[in-house]
């Protein structure tokens, strides 16, 4: 061993492999230490790597590299898809969304907002069952009108 080699404990390889420190502790399990000073434990960096990076347990392994590739594959296929669905218009960039969603609203805000001033003239001198019924009238009315209102309508 030359005077340049390190010895990595848990949490230095957690950092270094940005992994949790469990999973490297999980992942270490039954990869002998080459040091230890009391409960503190040290190994190479070349004999945990493989380990760590998920190419060290053979078939079956599902960290491995054969796994990430078809993890890959996977989210490729879907992103494909997506795209094909945002060029045919089946789903909308979340931008527009938000947009469309916000200019319904301010219609609805401003449609039922509007239903006092529209009915204050109409209710002055009726009686309440009256006045109540020309209300609800009035807002049916609105809320009718907003219910043909398509999110589609406001995006861009």
């Amino acid at each position: 061993m030359s005077m340049t080699q390190k010895y990595w404990s848990v949490s230095a390889l957690s950092v270094e492999f940005g992994i949790d420190r469990r999973t490297v502790a999980k992942r270490l399990a039954g990869i002998a230490p080459v040091k230890k000073d009391g409960r503190s434990q040290s190994w190479l960096l070349a004999d945990v790597a493989p380990a760590l990076l998920g190419v060290a347990g053979g078939e079956g392994d599902e960290t491995g590299f054969d796994e990430a590739r078809r993890r890959k594959a996977v989210a490729e296929a879907r992103l494909a898809e997506f795209a094909a669905d945002l060029q045919a218009g089946r789903v909308l960039p979340r931008d527009d969304v938000d947009a469309a969603v916000v200019a319904a609203f301010a219609r609805v805000r401003t449609r039922l907002l509007s239903v006092p001033t529209k009915c204050a003239p109409l209710v002055h001198g009726k009686s309440s069952a009256e006045a109540a019924e020309t209300i609800r009238l009035a807002i049916w009315g609105a809320l009718g009108e907003l219910s043909e209102t398509a999110i589609s309508d406001f995006a861009k």
